[in-house]
């Protein structure tokens, strides 16, 4: 995804009203974001993602915990680009 940095702080909550918690991507495409926390993760949780990118919910897919860190992986449900500007291209092999 050009022009969308992967690395970015992002806000996420799991209920409202929530004021949410915060992470950052580690890696973003157009099915899901990888995601670092240190609030614990369950699977299968939808969450509401919320960025200077982008507003999403999304499903956690799969969690690891590293140490005091969370990671997981999220697969979008719905998504909306905060910026309609650029251009998104798609190929395969």
């Amino acid at each position: 995804m050009s022009g969308f940095p992967k690395q970015q702080p992002i806000t996420l909550s799991t209920g409202w009203p929530s004021a949410g918690f915060q992470g950052r991507t580690l890696d973003v495409s157009l099915n899901g974001m990888l995601i670092q926390t240190q609030t614990p993760r369950q699977l299968q949780q939808t969450v509401k993602i919320s960025c200077d990118m982008c507003q999403a919910i999304a499903r956690e897919a799969h969690i690891a915990q590293e140490g005091e860190l969370w990671k997981a992986g999220l697969e979008f449900v719905t998504l909306q680009f905060s910026k309609s500007q650029g251009s998104i291209v798609s190929a395969r092999a």
